[in-house]
């Protein structure tokens, strides 16, 4: 009898620590999400907009439409850097275009020009 109180209770204890390290888990990802939200802000804060740019059309995932003009020579961190500041970016995403199968992970570099996006 007390051996099986024993497994029970060991049994529970096990479950309430994986709900505890799940938890921690969840926490250490939302916070690194939350500072890499906020890094391209501040990137973004520092990088004027092209009068002159192209203008680039994004439709987020909850349907969320933004715009911004962008010069083509430009990197394309900036364009990621713009889209990953909305609050329900993640740490790592892509882009595509609408009409692409093609995507494009927010880690790649070189220009938008390279990477054949257009408006």
């Amino acid at each position: 009898m007390r051996a099986q109180q024993d497994q029970e209770y060991n049994k529970s204890l096990f479950v309430d620590q994986e709900k505890e390290r799940k938890k921690l888990a969840y926490q250490a990802c939302e916070e690194r999400r939350q500072k890499a939200i906020e890094a391209r802000r501040q990137q973004m804060s520092a990088c004027e907009e092209p009068s002159d740019g192209m203008l680039i059309k994004f439709k987020y995932p909850n349907g969320h439409i933004n715009m911004r003009k962008f010069s083509l020579s430009e990197p394309i961190q900036i364009l990621f850097d713009f889209v990953g500041q909305d609050d329900i970016a993640s740490e790592i995403f892509v882009v595509q275009e609408a009409t692409s199968s093609r995507s494009i992970e927010n880690s790649s570099s070189r220009s938008i020009m390279d990477h054949d996006i257009k408006a």
